[in-house]
């Protein structure tokens, strides 16, 4: 199954990096010889955001921005979250306490409320590692991980 998650380029953020690098071509070479500093330093300046511009994540088939939340439980309760994950009873994770480390949950919820996915990573010695398929809502399980969420943050 493929993912309805896409990284695309923020154009905001392209853009003014394009008009920095613009003035500093402008500043250059129309301008007095004492300029030409400033105009070079604006061109690096520009060409350094440029190649920093940051990607978002995206749901593709609305094009709504998706925003992540992490979170952590105690390992031992691995199976209980992938079986309330599986079943849309997002309230039930209250229950469980959160932990520092573990087990990772990340929440990926569109801007709007309508699509919703959940990925669990254990923690293997130095790394995160996926263990349980990418589960993912639409329609009222994606509002009701949503207002989850809502709780979580209240």
């Amino acid at each position: 199954m493929k993912t309805q998650i896409v990284k695309k380029n923020d154009f905001t953020s392209i853009l003014i990096a394009l008009s920095i690098v613009f003035a500093g071509i402008v500043i250059t070479f129309l301008s007095f010889p004492y300029a030409k500093g400033f105009g070079s330093i604006l061109i690096l300046g520009g060409i350094i955001a440029l190649s920093m511009s940051k990607k978002t994540l995206v749901h593709s088939p609305s094009g709504n921005k998706i925003m992540s939340y992490t979170y952590f439980f105690p390992p031992v309760e691995k199976e209980k979250i992938k079986q309330i994950c599986a079943s849309s009873q997002f309230h039930q994770l209250k229950s469980i306490s959160n932990s520092e480390n573990g087990l990772q949950m990340d929440i990926y919820l569109s801007k709007n409320g309508s699509y919703g996915a959940i990925q669990l990573y254990e923690y293997i010695p130095y790394k995160y590692e996926i263990c349980s398929p990418l589960y993912e809502y639409e329609g009222n399980d994606a509002a009701a991980l949503a207002e989850f969420i809502k709780t979580l943050s209240a």
